[in-house]
């Protein structure tokens, strides 16, 4: 599966933005109503999505393999 084309370099958000505004104040006047707003900014991928490695906790001092596999209580 090829990965889908970055929009913003081309401009398209922008024409699409501008496609939008047209339409709502234009001629037409259809009517655009903006009542839903994303800032993808704040959305984080989940810990196992990422390519990251995974390490083991580093080991303290007096602590053994076993006593970090333990559940807690």
């Amino acid at each position: 599966m090829e990965a889908a084309p970055p929009l913003q370099p081309g401009g398209t958000w922008d024409k699409i933005h501008q496609a939008l505004l047209a339409r709502a104040t234009g001629p037409e006047r259809s009517g655009v109503e903006w009542t839903v707003s994303v800032d993808s900014t704040i959305n984080r991928a989940h810990q196992h999505a990422t390519n990251m490695p995974w390490e083991k906790p580093a080991a303290k001092d007096g602590d053994s393999e076993q006593d970090r596999t333990r559940p807690r209580r």
